[in-house]
């Protein structure tokens, strides 16, 4: 690949102004410098040894509390795109004013502490009774926001389900204890943000739980190669809890 990282960053990578990292240029070329020495299997040529994978959308409606903290937000939005003058303080204002909509579908408490209001956590509460209490599955539960994930662990505790939480806080070293508690059975339920699961083996999950979803699909695939990945025994059901006439739902449509 040459001797001058440089010279490889420049011919091979895409940066912005600011020197970040946005994508990759020639790769069909690294790929044939290192193809004698690379030794790659994907993960399509290894479906067919995979169990089956079902997907559920489940949809739901905001609560009152809920819907009157969205509505308040989305006037806040139709407000902005009507401005004359559109700049970067705009383009920031716009994407916080964003996440909080999505938020609000998560929880009314991420936007009110006072308000701790959810459809999402009634449901969520309600699958893991059935499928963890009832039927035994080990479950997989993610959400792309430490402070909601804070949340489901307090609410889940608080229902007798005493989950395990791992995010991007959790130092390196502790996390192989953690996954090796739910591999072992000794947690049934594993509650986890984006930056907490990455490259990890957690095939004990049956049951993965979209608790929001990221805009980025090749996150959402992640999510779910946690559990639905080589050595996975059973059938893998993935529940992804969406709000009805919402963002989440325009979200859905791009996704897709």
């Amino acid at each position: 690949l040459g001797r001058n990282p440089i010279a490889f960053r420049e011919r091979y990578v895409i940066l912005d102004h600011f020197g970040g990292i946005m994508g990759y240029q020639r790769v069909e070329e690294v790929a044939r410098k290192i193809a004698t020495v690379t030794l790659r299997r994907t993960k399509e040529q290894t479906l067919t040894d995979l169990p089956e994978m079902i997907e559920i959308p489940r949809w739901l409606d905001l609560t009152p509390v809920q819907r009157t903290i969205y509505q308040e937000l989305q006037g806040q939005a139709r407000q902005m795109l009507n401005d004359a003058v559109w700049d970067n303080v705009q383009n920031t204002n716009a994407l916080t004013l964003l996440q909080r909509l999505r938020e609000t579908c998560d929880t009314a408490e991420l936007i009110d502490p006072e308000k701790p209001d959810s459809q999402k956590v009634e449901e969520l509460l309600s699958l893991l009774d059935d499928e963890v209490k009832t039927l035994g599955r080990q479950a997989l539960v993610f959400t792309q926001w430490t402070r909601m994930g804070e949340i489901l662990v307090r609410e889940l505790t608080k229902a007798g389900l005493k989950p395990a939480f791992l995010h991007g806080g959790i130092p390196t070293v502790q996390r192989p204890s953690l996954v090796e508690r739910f591999q072992e059975g000794r947690d049934r339920i594993l509650i986890s943000t984006d930056a907490g699961g990455t490259g990890l083996n957690l095939q004990a999950a049956s049951l993965v739980v979209n608790y929001d979803l990221p805009f980025n699909p090749a996150k959402i695939s992640q999510r779910v190669s946690r559990a639905h990945r080589l050595g996975q025994t059973g059938t893998v059901v993935v529940v992804n809890l969406l709000s009805r006439s919402t963002v989440e739902e325009k979200m859905v449509r791009i996704l897709n």
